[in-house]
């Protein structure tokens, strides 16, 4: 979770912490 991908983190699962 990176940046903008921290909102996935703890929304959804760490999905775009793969894409960061």
């Amino acid at each position: 979770a990176r940046c903008e991908n921290f909102a996935d983190s703890y929304r959804q699962p760490p999905i775009s912490s793969s894409q960061t």
